[in-house]
């Protein structure tokens, strides 16, 4: 799931029910970069406090029945938040403290952002109406 920069990424889908070895339903995915991740990252620390789960991209976290309509709220919430930003902005995602401290960012847009939260909340729904899990796959 690493890029060739060695970026962190978080696919998220609806578990599969095939059993093969792809844990998630390929059909819809929206994966997720690091900028992205930084930016959600208040939402997400929402979503741990009202539910005790976990999103991080490492390590695997499943989304199902009331946790899902906690979790689209969320989403909901965090798409106002992003269509009052500007077009587009920086957004830190690490430090780099070799051969100096240096502090990296990434420009995320608006209309990328809000088409990945559009697909999170299609997702999210998608697995409620079928009474699945809404996958997070990690590295």
């Amino acid at each position: 799931m690493k890029t060739g920069s060695e970026a962190l990424a978080l696919d998220i889908g609806l578990e599969s029910i095939e059993g093969g070895t792809d844990p998630l339903d390929r059909t819809l995915i929206v994966s997720l970069e690091a900028g992205e991740m930084a930016f959600l990252y208040d939402p997400f620390q929402t979503f741990f406090a009202k539910t005790g789960l976990v999103i991080e991209p490492y390590e695997d976290t499943r989304i199902s029945g009331e946790d899902l309509k906690i979790f689209e709220r969320l989403l909901l919430e965090t798409m106002r938040v992003v269509e009052s930003r500007p077009e587009q902005w920086e957004e830190f995602t690490e430090l780099q403290y070799h051969p100096q401290e240096v502090k990296i960012y990434t420009t995320l847009f608006r209309s990328g952002l809000l088409q990945k939260l559009n697909g999170l909340v299609e997702l999210t729904r998608a697995a409620n109406t079928a009474q699945r899990v809404l996958f997070f796959y990690g590295d």
